[in-house]
C-alpha cells in the first residue's frame, strides 16, 4: 500500500530534523511522528489517512499541531499522544512526516467520516449552524444572508458558529465538534469548520467562490453541496425545511 504523494517542498522545523523522514519504510513496531502548521482545515483534511494507515501497520501515531486542534486529536483512537508544534519540541519517533505527503487511494471510502467526538443531546431537530466570513474567501458572505432565512423560516434556529461571534461559545475544535455533531445542517464558506464539519458525518453546504474547492469536493467529501446565498431559500425548502413564507 503507497501512503506517499510526491512532495513539493518539506517544511523545515530544526527540531524535528532530527528524526527521519519517513519515505515508505515498514511501520511495524515503529512511532511515527505526523506534524502540520498550516490552515487548521488542512490539517482536519489530512487525517482522513491516519486510520488507514494504523490498519495497515501496527504502528504508534504521534501528532504536532497547532494548539488548538490537540484536544480534537487527543481524542481519537488513531492517535497516541499529540504535541503543540514548534512549542513541543522534544518528540520521540522513529520516522517523522508532514500530514499532507499522507496519501493513499481509498477510493469511495476517502468520502466517509473518520472522526468522533463525545455530545450531548441533539439540537431541536430544525437546528442550522453557519459560518458565513473566511479569510481565504474572494468575496465574504454577510450575515445579513442568514437574517433573511430567519424570516424566511421562522420555526428553524439559526446559529452562527463565526468564531468571533458565535452564538454557542467555544474555545477549540474539540469543543466545535460537540457543536457541530448536534446540527442537522451546516451552511458555512470555505474555512476549518467546511472540513470538520463532514469529517464528523454532519450534512455540510458549503458556499465558496474557489473553483479550485469546486473541484475537490467531489473527491474529498461526499456530503459537502456547494450553492450560493441567492439560492440558499430554494434549496432549503427540497432539503427538509418547511416551506418559506416568500421568495427573497
Amino acid at each position: 500500500m503507497n501512503f506517499l504523494k510526491k512532495r513539493a517542498l518539506i517544511p523545515v522545523f530544526e527540531d524535528y530534523n532530527k528524526i527521519p523522514y519517513w519515505n515508505g519504510e515498514d511501520l511495524n513496531g515503529k512511532t511515527l511522528l505526523i506534524f502540520h502548521h498550516n490552515k487548521y482545515g488542512d490539517c482536519i483534511s489530512s487525517s482522513r489517512f491516519i486510520p488507514w494507515l494504523k490498519k495497515y501497520y501496527d504502528c504508534t501515531v504521534k501528532m504536532a499541531v497547532k494548539k488548538p486542534l490537540m484536544r480534537l486529536f487527543a481524542s481519537q483512537p488513531f492517535c497516541h499522544s499529540v504535541y503543540e508544534i514548534l512549542k513541543d519540541k522534544e518528540i520521540e519517533a522513529d520516522y517523522r512526516i508532514w500530514a499532507f505527503d499522507l496519501q493513499m487511494d481509498l477510493t469511495d471510502k476517502l468520502r466517509e467520516p473518520w472522526l468522533k467526538v463525545p455530545y450531548g443531546d441533539p439540537f431541536e431537530v430544525r437546528t442550522v449552524g453557519y459560518v458565513y466570513n473566511s479569510s481565504l474567501q474572494v468575496k465574504n458572505r454577510n450575515e445579513e444572508v442568514f437574517t433573511n432565512l430567519r424570516t424566511l423560516y421562522p420555526d428553524v434556529r439559526f446559529l452562527s458558529l463565526q468564531y468571533e461571534n458565535s452564538d454557542v461559545p467555544y474555545s477549540d475544535f474539540y469543543e466545535l465538534g460537540e457543536i457541530v455533531q448536534r446540527m442537522k445542517l451546516i451552511l458555512t464558506v470555505d474555512t476549518a469548520i467546511s472540513h470538520l464539519s463532514p469529517a464528523l458525518g454532519v450534512e455540510t453546504w458549503v458556499m465558496s467562490v474557489n473553483s479550485f474547492y469546486s473541484h475537490r469536493q467531489d473527491v474529498w467529501y461526499d456530503r459537502i453541496v456547494l450553492t450560493d446565498e441567492n439560492q440558499l431559500p430554494f434549496v432549503l425548502k427540497n432539503f427538509w425545511l418547511p416551506t418559506p413564507r416568500a421568495a427573497l
